[in-house]
C-alpha cells in the first residue's frame, strides 16, 4: 500500500505528526522534583518549607564532572570544590 500510494501515506504521516504536535504547543517543561504532587499534603507542606529555608541546589544537588587536558592536582581540585560549594551556613555530607 505504501509503494502504491506514497503521497497518500506521506500526507497521513504528516497529518498524524501535526495532530500529535498540537498537543505539545501548550506544554511547559518543569524540572522540579515536586511540582506535580498534591498541594494539600503534609509532604508538600514540608517540601515547601524546606525550599524556602535553603538556597537553590542544596535540596537536590548537582553532580559536577571536571575534565582537563592535563592532570589536575589536589589543590586545583580543592579550588574548584570551593568555588562550587554552597554557603558555609549549610552543612552537607560528602558523597564519594
Amino acid at each position: 500500500m505504501i509503494a502504491a500510494h506514497p503521497a497518500r501515506m506521506a500526507s497521513m504521516v504528516i497529518l498524524a505528526l501535526v495532530v500529535l504536535g498540537a498537543f505539545a504547543v501548550g506544554y511547559k517543561a518543569d524540572y522540579s522534583s515536586f511540582s506535580k504532587a498534591p498541594k494539600a499534603t503534609q509532604s508538600a507542606t514540608g517540601y515547601n518549607e524546606l525550599t524556602s529555608a535553603f538556597p537553590a541546589g542544596v535540596l537536590s544537588p548537582t553532580t559536577v564532572y571536571i575534565e582537563s587536558t592535563t592532570k589536575l592536582t589536589l589543590p586545583e581540585l580543592s579550588r574548584c570544590q570551593l568555588n562550587l560549594s554552597p554557603p558555609k551556613a549549610y552543612h552537607l555530607s560528602h558523597q564519594p
